[in-house]
């Protein structure tokens, strides 16, 4: 699965093009925070796979007509329990201990931090199944004589010949995180991870949803490394209150995320306020 987009589902949009900015957007997201995702263009929606589905777009019309946006996609994912939020237009429990929640967007800026910890959730749920799954689909393939394409680097099987996939061993630390990174990003995680260490003595630092995650009772924040920037992601609480700061300072944040580009200089100063005030509000992520 490659990241160019693919005429399947350029076609997908045929008849509603002004919606495909939204999708674009979302994809991207996802690709970068799931880099083994792969992608099946279905007749009425787009799914997103690690071989056991985790999320789909569609055009599924979760409210009434006078209440959607022009244009508009509706995301869908899958937990083991109810996410409550009140940008959850619909869920429901498909079987047992598996929940489908829909999320409409009209805007690029709704593909926020607070979404892509739920999508990223909905990857790790379906990543505890991968074993299984991959197994699943391995068995099905050869019992209908399908030649499997098998990973020259890990020994991995998949039914799609150079399958994108993560090679490596998923990292279980932070420092195994960050060294996984390019070589050129390691020193900008390293000074954020430096900054919330002194100011989250407390907090426990672990990998959660993919990233690094200080913890203490719950979620207090996380940050990432990106395609083009370190997102830092306290919750929409917290962005909302600094956000006079963030423009100040012309970063791009949307509902619960903070884009620091790497071309830019750290604000590991507004980093600092904003780990402190998480930790003395109980703000969490």
């Amino acid at each position: 699965m490659t990241k160019e987009i693919s005429l399947d589902e350029l076609l997908f949009f045929n008849c509603r093009p002004d919606a495909l900015p939204l999708y674009e957007a979302f994809r991207e997201a996802v690709l970068d925070r799931v880099p083994e995702t792969r992608i099946e263009v279905k007749k009425t929606q787009i799914s997103f796979y690690h071989c056991h589905l985790f999320s789909a777009v569609s055009f599924t019309p979760v409210r009434r007509a006078k209440d959607r946006p022009d244009p508009f996609l509706t995301i869908t994912f899958g937990l083991p329990y109810r996410k409550e939020s009140a940008r959850i237009d619909a869920a429901v429990e498909a079987y047992p201990n598996r929940w489908t929640h829909h999320v409409m967007i009209g805007n690029g800026k709704e593909i926020d931090g607070e979404m892509l910890l739920w999508i990223a959730e909905a990857a790790g749920f379906a990543e505890k199944k991968q074993q299984r799954g991959q197994l699943a689909c391995g068995m099905q393939g050869r019992n209908r004589g399908i030649a499997m394409w098998k990973c020259p680097k890990c020994g991995r099987e998949f039914n799609i010949e150079n399958q994108s996939h993560y090679c490596g061993k998923a990292p279980n630390t932070v420092e195994e995180y960050i060294l996984s990174q390019n070589a050129e990003i390691r020193p900008l995680l390293q000074r954020v991870r430096d900054v919330l260490i002194q100011r989250l003595p407390d907090a426990t630092e672990k990998i959660s949803w993919s990233m690094p995650t200080y913890w203490k009772d719950r979620n207090i924040l996380h940050f990432a490394a990106q395609k083009k920037h370190i997102g830092l992601y306290p919750g929409p609480e917290a962005v909302a209150h600094f956000a006079e700061k963030l423009d100040q300072t012309g970063l791009s944040y949307s509902k619960g995320s903070i884009q620091i580009p790497y071309s830019d200089e750290l604000p590991l100063n507004l980093i600092a306020e904003i780990a402190d005030w998480c930790r003395e509000t109980g703000n969490h992520a």
